[in-house]
Order: structure tokens, then sequence, then C-alpha cells
């Protein structure tokens, strides 16, 4: 029925739409992906970037598969395909990473920690990972408001000027018995209006057998209650009146349903609860140039989010946990930018959103009613440029109120947060630079946080992060060489938190135990490198690789036996490695990830170690062009090629070998 209903509303807006059709003269877009590729190493402040055609040559399902090739990022995943995948970037926790979707950030006021496992790369054309904050100023104030920022950016439609409409479709399936369909339509509506829907089902047992050490003994096991049922729909309209006048409208669904495979060492390791998660949200964008010095920038969202949660424990005395919530977000915000100079741009930004939330729970909802949150940002910013110089600051003020209902712990909160970049080019003819960043950074604590956690800290602090960054770029192309680009970056960093926020997997996935870290230290050094060699008759080759290393120390005094410890679940060493190579219609590409050892708990023990671990994928694809508008692609991908046996949660054992092959069609 979902899916009829939002083939339905497809078609009616693409031929309402298509009735107003504008003759006017419209010039195709020319996407300059050389200016892409040079912008990793030129930004002033970190990035790292994933392509479309890198991201069809990465092993995996959801945007938490290819977020694990960025340096500096954990992924928290529980295992199987339906399991919860969050990231973490230089061990500042979930919450302090925003993910935007075209633009406009996705929310989750429960707990503040988005699911990438619900994002298909399937219709993805972009994946960005940028420290501190994007270096563009037209932004939104909520982008200058957290650590680091994951930017999505879907696929935007191109066509030639006889093409109307665009079909793409795919089929994937392999291990954990999995069904993966999935079709894209693209329909230019006319030369300045286009329009795109991407659907996707998948269904999958999720089951695999997995072996561990229990003490000194070697034990077997097998995954089960990994199901998951998951469908979600995506729908853009682009209305395209030139480069300096565009709107972009958003609107997507998902629905799953699935199974919490429970940790091994409870109940054998069977599964007793169940996650049914809906998700809508509908958003707009408006980008309009003024004049060749002004800019503004529009935005509106409404966020529904409905999570029902059952686990039929015996453990419990009634026999089950039933949770049941419900969220809203109304979102709206306005950016403007100014050049005043050659050498100079200011803008100013102000966000407003409203959260509410509804819980139906036994044990809080009669207690903290039901709570509410207005939040207002403000941000103005300065950029100055030079001929070898680049200097950005801004200033964010963060108004937060909240409300219940019951007048239960209602606080408000007012913070100021300064960031300051800069980077330097020391020699004009040298492709070397030379960039450093501060930020100072504030979140609350989450409705989760205070009231929703398996054991509620209604006395939870604010947590203040301050981030420190010094790093080299290295960016040339060559000629003539073996190597034809070389592009480098190393950025060493020094993160302060204050009353770290800390969240920590109960009996129950979808609620946490919640506490302040006094003082957390967190020290490192990221290393990236893309080498693009010269081709060997018609074989092309890249190498792609990044390394991590931190220390992560707890330095809070007051518990003697957990100071100067390792954070949880903080590894000090980790990195990807990915080579790809392509030989007239073949492709192939090799991807690993490694991470050292890590303490699942506060205090650094060997009873507490979680072993280093690896995994080696590969991926074999077939391009065959049946018309001239036609073409079919068979994807193979083997995945932990050599079965090896690993936890990134403690208790929460991951595949070992698995498969899957795909069948993707573009007319």
């Amino acid at each position: 029925m979902r899916q009829s209903l939002i083939i339905f509303l497809y078609l009616f807006f693409s031929s309402f739409l298509h009735a107003q059709e504008d003759s006017s003269h419209h010039l195709k877009e020319v996407e300059v992906k050389s200016i892409k590729s040079n912008y990793a190493a030129q930004s002033i402040t970190p990035v790292q970037i994933l392509q479309h055609s890198e991201i069809q040559n990465i092993n995996g399902n959801n945007i938490a598969d290819a977020a694990r090739y960025f340096s500096g990022v954990q992924i928290k995943d529980y295992g199987g395909i339906g399991g919860l995948k969050t990231i973490s970037v230089r061990s500042l926790g979930a919450n302090h990473t925003g993910v935007s979707y075209n633009g406009i950030f996705l929310n989750d006021a429960q707990n503040g920690q988005i699911d990438l496992g619900k994002f298909s790369l399937d219709n993805v054309e972009q994946i960005a990972l940028y420290n501190a904050q994007p270096a563009n100023l037209l932004q939104t104030a909520r982008a200058f408001s957290y650590a680091s920022v994951l930017e999505l950016k879907t696929i935007i439609p191109e066509f030639n000027d006889r093409e109307k409409i665009k079909l793409k479709a795919s089929f994937n399936t392999g291990s954990f018995g999995l069904i993966n369909p999935s079709i894209t339509m693209q329909n230019k509506i006319n030369n300045k209006l286009t329009s795109s829907l991407n659907t996707d089902w998948q269904k999958a047992n999720g089951e695999y057998d997995f072996t561990y050490l229990n003490g000194s003994v070697t034990e077997k096991g097998r995954r089960t209650n990994a199901n998951i049922n998951a469908f979600h729909a995506a729908y853009n309209l682009r209305y395209h009146v030139n480069d300096s006048n565009v709107v972009n409208v958003d609107a997507y669904y998902y629905h799953s349903q699935r199974g919490l495979p429970g940790a091994i060492i409870l109940n054998g390791g069977k599964g007793t609860q169940r996650y049914w998660d809906d998700n809508f949200f509908a958003q707009a964008i408006w980008r309009k140039k003024l004049s060749p010095k002004s800019e503004f920038l529009i935005n509106g969202k409404y966020n529904y989010v409905y999570n029902h949660y059952l686990d039929t424990s015996s453990f419990y005395p009634n026999g089950k946990d039933e949770d049941i919530f419900r969220q809203n977000e109304f979102y709206v915000s306005a950016v403007y930018c100014y050049r005043p100079f050659s050498f100079a741009q200011l803008a100013y930004a102000s966000d407003l959103f409203y959260n509410n939330f509804f819980g139906k729970d036994s044990s809080f909802t009669k207690q903290i009613g039901e709570p509410a949150r207005l939040t207002i940002l403000n941000n103005i910013s300065a950029k100055l440029f030079f001929d070898r110089i680049e200097i950005e600051g801004n200033l964010l003020s963060t108004s937060i109120q909240n409300y219940s209902d019951k007048s239960y712990n209602v606080r408000s909160y007012q913070a100021f947060a300064p960031t300051v970049a800069l980077v330097y080019q020391p020699i004009e003819n040298i492709p070397l630079r030379i960039r450093a960043f501060y930020k100072n950074i504030f979140r609350i604590p989450t409705f989760n946080d205070l009231y929703y956690s398996e054991v509620p800290n209604t006395t939870l602090k604010p947590e203040y992060a301050k981030q420190y960054n010094i790093g080299l770029t290295w960016m040339q192309n060559l000629v003539n060489t073996f190597l034809q680009n070389i592009s480098l970056t190393a950025d060493g960093y020094y993160n302060h938190v204050k009353d770290m926020i800390v969240a920590r997997p109960g009996t129950n996935i979808g609620r946490w135990s919640m506490h302040n870290d006094g003082s957390v230290d967190i020290k490192g050094i990221d290393v990236n490198a893309k080498l693009s060699f010269l081709p060997i008759g018609k074989l092309s080759y890249s190498l792609n690789a990044n390394y991590t290393f931190q220390k992560a120390l707890n330095m809070d005094k007051t518990y003697e036996q957990t100071y100067k410890n390792q954070i949880p679940y903080m590894p000090k060493n980790f990195g990807s490695f990915n080579i790809q190579a392509n030989y007239l219609s073949f492709s192939f590409a090799y991807n690993a990830v490694f991470s050292g050892y890590r303490y699942a708990l506060d205090q650094n023990l060997y009873s507490n170690l979680l072993q280093a671990w690896h995994t080696q994928d590969v991926l074999f694809s077939y391009k065959i062009q049946s018309s001239k508008y036609s073409s079919w692609r068979i994807v193979f991908e083997l995945n932990n090629l050599f079965n090896k046996q690993y936890q990134i949660v403690w208790y929460y054992p991951m595949p070992g070998r698995n498969s899957k092959i795909g069948l993707y069609w573009n007319i």
C-alpha cells in the first residue's frame, strides 16, 4: 500500500508540473570533477570525499559501510544487515557528528544519533566528511553547530535534449537470505524542472554462524533474531531556473521492522527484542543569487519519527518491556551572504527548530510527561582571501528552552561557540599548504540522555568540546610520470572535552546508561593518501589509504582506577586501504579495514579487552552496453575474505565470510 501511494504521488506531481512547462532556454550544467578531486587538499578545514564512481566500488549496502573508509572515523556496529550503525569522528561520539541530506540536517531529538544503516548507497552521488564544518559560508547555522559534518548528496538527474525519462533498476541477493530490489525513475518535466523517485526494498533473515572465545574455550554459535524487512522511498524535485536561482525539494520515507540480536552472553545470544521504525521528512531549499556580491538561502523542513520497541524476555516481571516513541521537528532557516570586497565575504545565518516528544513507556512517561524543546541558532561568519592565505572565522549563538507538561527538569541553555581557521601556501609554485583551526562546540543532553536511558540521569551536565587542528596538504598533477596525481594530507589534532556524555549499551539496545566523564583528552593524527597512476595500456588503477593514531584518555581524577585510561571502544590505531582498477568493461576493487585493540569498559583491564581486528573485501564488476541508451552491470562482492571472527561491540559478533551478487540496468 505504501509503495503504491508513493508511486501515485510521484506520477501526479510530475504530470501536474509537466502541464506548466516553460520552454525558455536552459544551459545544461557541467560538472567539473577535477575541482572536486582537488578540493580535499585545498580546503581550509580537513575534508574527505567519496564520489559516485568510488562508492560503486565499495563493498556494502549503506552509508555506514562507506563512511568507515574515512580516517578518524569509528563505526559502532552491532552486526548484521539490520544492526544499528552510528558514527564517531575523532572519538567525540555520534552526537557531535551532524549528518546532512541534500543540504539540510537529519535529526533525532530522542537520542541525537543518526542510524547510518537506514540510508542506502543506491542513489548517492557524493559522501563528504568535514572536520569542524564545511568551508562554504552559505550554510545553515546548524552546519556550524557540530564538531564534524557528514554530508550526503543524492544524484542530480542529467538529460540530453532528446531524453525525457531515465530508468535505473537493480536486484541484489546473497548471504543472510538477502533480497534487495531497487528502482529509480528520473523525469525531465521541462527544461528547468526535473524529478526523481528512488525506491528500495530490503529483506533478509540476517542469520550467520560465528565462533567466540569463552574464557579459554572456543565456542560456536549462530546469530538469530537478526532479520529485517525495510522499505525506503526518496523523491526529489529540482527547479533550476539558472545557476543563480535553484529550488530543491526532497521527500523521504523509511519503514523497517527488524529483530535486534542480543548479546551472546544473554539468553545464549537468542534475541528477544523487536524494533519497528518509521521516519518521514519533507524539506525544501531555495538558493538565489541577488547580485554578483550577494546571495541568500532559505530552508524549511518537517520531520516525523516513530519507534516501537518490544522485548519479550522472561527477565521482566510481566513478561515483556514495550516502549513507543513519537517525535516531530519543525525547522526553518535563512542565510544571507555578502561579498563587499573581492578579498572578503560575510554571512549571517539564523535557524529555528521546535522538537516535541511523546513516549508510551511503562516506567517513565507518567513521571516526565511529554518534553519539548525550542532551539534558536544564530551564526555570523567572515572569510578573507589573499594570494596564498585564506582566513575564516565564525561565532555561533545557541539558545535552547526545554518544556514539559509536568515541569519536570525544565532547563534553558545559552552558549556562544567561536571557530577560526586558516590555510596558507608558503611558496607560490609548490603545492604545499598549511592549515589550522580552533573550534569550541557545545551540546546539551538529549531527551534519551536525560529521561529514557536504562538508568535515567536527569542531572547530566551539558558537554563542551574544544578542538585544535594543524595539518599539511600536498596535491599535485604530474606529467609523463608513472604517478599521475598525488594528494596527501596529514592533520594532527587535540580535543579536550569537559563533562563528556558517554552512552553504553545495556540489556536493551534501544536504551542506554548515560553519565558524564568529567574530562577527556583526545590526541591524534589522521593521514590520507590518494594516488592515481599512469594507465598500462587499457588498464587504469588508483590507490587510497587512510590511517589514524589517537589516544583518547579519561582525565577525570575523581576515579583513580580509570584516570588516564583509554575511553571505551576507542582504538589507538585504525585505518583503511583501497585499490581500484579498470580494464575495458571490467572493474576490480580490493577494500580493507583494520582496527587496533580497544577496551569495552572504563578500566583498561585485560578482562575488558576487545582484540584487534581486520577485514578484507573484494569486488568484481562487468559492464555490458546492450544498446546506445541501455547498459547492464553485473557486480559480485566477497566480504571478509579470510573469514575473520571479530567484534566491534562487546558480545556482538560480526559476520564471517559472506557474498552478494547484483544486477544493475540503466536505460
